[in-house]
């Protein structure tokens, strides 16, 4: 019958929060990204969904640079250029103890009129101030027994300082140290 019309009401639901990643490694001034793009909101009325990054202790503020809008699903940040301890405050549910601070992606769905319906994670950010050198000892070498030959690691290089010893150790071919 035409003059029949069937509504259906639609329980409005929290939007569902996907990280790319919540547990980040950095090292001090490296650039890195948070981004909850793939968040969705398949139960919202008006399609509009609310980002938020917030943190303890004013971290975008005092330690990192925000070079994208916070309101943005994906937000650019430069880690400090030194940690000195400066972090242990902001640490509280850190699960490693040193230079960690949390920021809490928040996810909003943009029917204010229902009450706002939100999910929320945290993102572990643990600043590095060290990175290990990088080995280069040189090409494979095929000698003859009792043949001398010259190893170097002269190409090998520390991006944040200077290398400040190298060691060696020989090894046959099935990965056992020898005597050699």
């Amino acid at each position: 019958d035409p003059s029949n019309v069937m509504i259906t009401i639609v329980e409005n639901t929290a939007p569902y929060l996907w990280l790319k990643k919540d547990i980040l490694e950095v090292f001090i001034e490296d650039e890195f990204e948070l981004d909850g793009s793939d968040s969705n909101d398949n139960n919202s009325l008006t399609g509009n969904l609310i980002f938020d990054w917030t943190n303890q202790g004013n971290v975008f503020g005092e330690f990192l640079d925000v070079s994208t809008d916070e309101n943005s699903s994906v937000v650019k940040f430069t880690a400090p250029s030194s940690v000195d301890g400066t972090l242990s405050d902001l640490n509280a549910g850190c699960i490693v103890d040193n230079n960690c601070f949390i920021i809490e992606f928040k996810v909003c769905d943009g029917e204010e009129s229902n009450g706002f319906l939100c999910n929320s994670k945290n993102v572990q950010v643990t600043v590095v101030e060290n990175r290990a050198p990088v080995s280069i000892p040189g090409p494979d070498k095929r000698i003859s027994p009792e043949e001398e030959f010259t190893l170097s690691g002269l190409e090998s290089y520390d991006e944040d300082g200077s290398i400040v010893s190298y060691s060696w150790e020989i090894k046959d071919s099935q990965g056992n140290n020898t005597d050699a």
